[in-house]
């Protein structure tokens, strides 16, 4: 019955705002239980039709079908109990054990439920944390727990019974045993030793509606408890969310931010998986931002990846897709009105899709700024699924007509495919991005190559199609099978993407250059800022994919970091890579994508060239100043000022 269109709980919200499963989700997740309990689950599903065709819905009709199957095929006894609730055992060993010692005529177990107060007055229906839990058990704290029979479940011999009416009253031949909640109970929490092993779990009830998933004792990093004071607590009107304080919404509270200065803003970063190895660009913008302006640089996130390397204190986890609307929008809005956020800042354009619901009811509404990166472009182009197309026309018809909306992209290569996706070109702004300064700090300045040791080769990029690492490795086997260097090596650094490894480790067998080629899955920079000038020459290798969109390299940061680092650079004519790289040099060289004939004749010829391996210095200093952090810094405050409806400096 959740399911029905409108309807509404008893605190005046709709479920179909609250339930996260239709009705093939939840076939679904059946199916998946099946499969992972083999033999020992059979579904049985209730789904009438009326005279329409449309599947009907019945609490009592449904309880009489089961009654009814079950007396068929023999069930001796049944749990009726709803499938995300757990039957707690007190002095016995299990249920057969229970149901072995009972008296003579009883055909019902009545279990009584441990309910925890604060479960009933969530909307969110996060559960409170094991400390709690197990302070309640303990004796300590009883206001927060009621162990009454109220809302009881019932093990039943199937034969004698007759009816079941709602709350689950059974109606049957035979007498009922009321059992004690220390012979036997139910619950929501899986305390099954409600003092000792009960203490290090807790289950967190909404992170799939009606299947539970036990999680460690920190699972404060949820949520402790809501509470909801004062006010009407129900109704049509719904829920006084003024009233509503989360541990959620402490989070937000305990984010250190500045003082408010003239001129200052608040921005709000939405980074869904912060800081990923493959999004370094994004932290080190959103640091550089907080430490050398007034800004105050919040971060929203779902996903916290790299915490030790990439440590931030301005970043908060809301969940947000894991709550029901109202909540989650309620918590959305009080981000925004407690950190005062001036605009708010998207990362990659499909993110915008993923805040839609917010974005449109969220009052206040600030202007937004959406940084695309490349691949969400692309989709913006050429979805590759219909809820990839609903987003390209959410962005591209819905926000791009907005007044305090506008864009950025990192090349110009990636605004024009932003103008192809359908936004103004009055809206888009080339933002490049920038190399960490580390770079530079610890650029080569000795120790280039000579003929006396092997030639180190470097290329930084995910292991994905459009990075073409298929040509340098021809390309590679062509310079060491005609003896062009003497002894060569290649390190790919690819950054976890890992989808091409399996056959680019099979190509580099069969090309016999497996020996001195190494795959590295990741290096921490700031932990070993020197490890580019380590090499010899850094090889930026992208093309384009066979797709309709023609996706290929939208910037290049990798290529402008080696540079930084004092490598010479050879890059094909892909995406956004010749902007970074300018122009051919005695340091630098761009050539055909997709050829490893051309890759092999720019290494032979890089090679053979007298002043290749030399300080870069003047060619590094010319590209760094074109992709500086201040140009970067103020073309970002000019945006923000226009966004603010104020004129440019």
């Amino acid at each position: 019955t959740h399911l029905l269109p409108g309807k509404v709980n008893k605190y005046g919200v709709h479920y179909d705002e609250i339930v996260g499963m239709d009705e093939r989700a939840v076939r679904g997740v059946l199916r998946g239980l099946q499969k992972k309990y083999p033999g020992q689950i059979i579904i049985k599903e209730w789904s009438p039709k009326d005279a329409d065709g449309f599947v009907t819905y019945g609490q009592l009709e449904a309880y009489a079908d089961c009654l009814r199957w079950m007396k068929r095929d023999g069930v001796n006894w049944c749990a009726f109990i709803d499938m995300d609730e757990f039957i707690v055992m007190g002095k016995f060993a299990g249920v057969g054990e229970c149901l072995s010692s009972l008296k003579r005529g009883v055909s019902n177990i009545v279990m009584g439920q441990i309910r925890f107060y604060n479960r009933f007055r969530q909307m969110d229906k996060l559960v409170i944390d094991a400390e709690q839990g197990a302070a309640s058990l303990a004796g300590e704290g009883r206001g927060q727990l009621d162990v009454g029979k109220r809302g009881c479940k019932n093990l039943f011999k199937v034969v004698r019974t007759e009816r079941f009416e709602r709350a689950h009253e059974w109606h049957g031949k035979g007498r009922q045993w009321d059992a004690d909640i220390d012979d036997i109970c139910f619950n929501h929490y899986m305390m099954n030793d409600k003092h000792a092993r009960m203490a290090p779990l807790v289950v967190i009830d909404n992170i799939e509606p009606n299947i539970k998933q036990t999680v460690r004792a920190n699972a404060a990093f949820y949520l402790r408890t809501m509470e909801i004071g004062g006010g009407n607590e129900g109704g049509a009107g719904g829920v006084p969310y003024a009233h509503v304080k989360t541990e959620r919404m402490r989070r937000i509270e305990a984010l250190p931010l500045k003082a408010r200065a003239a001129g200052a803003w608040r921005v709000l970063h939405v980074v869904p998986r912060f800081s990923t190895s493959t999004e370094t660009f994004i932290y080190d913008l959103i640091t550089r931002l907080e430490a050398q302006t007034p800004h105050d640089n919040i971060v929203l996130y779902d996903q916290r990846v790299l915490p030790d390397e990439r440590p931030y204190d301005k970043a908060v986890c809301l969940e947000l897709g894991r709550l029901g609307a109202p909540v989650a929008q309620a918590l959305y809005e009080y981000l925004l009105r407690h950190c005062e956020i001036d605009v708010v800042v998207v990362h990659f354009a499909v993110n915008a899709c993923r805040l839609r619901r917010f974005i449109e009811a969220a009052r206040p509404r600030p202007p937004m700024l959406i940084m695309t990166h490349g691949y969400d472009v692309f989709e913006l182009q050429a979805p590759s699924t219909p809820a990839r197309a609903e987003c390209a026309d959410y962005v591209t018809r819905r926000l791009a007509a907005r007044d305090d909306v506008l864009f950025t992209a990192v090349s110009q290569y990636l605004a024009g495919a932003l103008k192809a996706a359908g936004i103004a070109g009055g809206k888009i702004t080339v933002l490049p991005n920038t190399a960490h300064e580390r770079f530079f700090r610890h650029r080569k300045t000795a120790g280039f190559y000579s003929s006396g040791r092997a030639l180190r080769l470097l290329n930084i990029g995910r292991l994905i199609d459009l990075k073409g690492h298929r040509y340098l490795l021809e390309a590679l086997a062509r310079l060491r099978g005609e003896r062009v260097v003497r002894e060569v090596e290649l390190t790919i650094v690819y950054g976890g993407s890992a989808d091409e490894l399996p056959a680019l480790q099979a190509l580099s067998r069969r090309l016999g250059i497996a020996d001195c080629v190494r795959f590295e899955p990741f290096i921490d920079f700031a932990a070993a800022p020197d490890y580019l000038s380590r090499f010899d020459m850094y090889v930026h290798c992208s093309t384009y994919t066979d797709k309709p969109a023609r996706k290929s390299e939208s910037f290049g940061v990798a290529a402008l970091e080696a540079i930084a680092a004092g490598l010479p650079i050879i890059a094909t004519d892909a995406g956004g890579t010749p902007e970074v790289v300018g122009h051919d040099s005695p340091h630098s060289r761009i050539v055909r994508h997709g050829d490893s004939a051309a890759l092999f004749e720019a290494l032979s010829a890089m090679y053979a060239a007298p002043q290749t391996f030399t300080d870069n210095i003047a060619y590094a200093r010319e590209r760094l100043e074109v992709f500086s952090p201040e140009r970067q810094t103020a073309a970002l405050e000019r945006l923000f000022e226009r966004l603010r409806g104020r004129p440019s400096a």
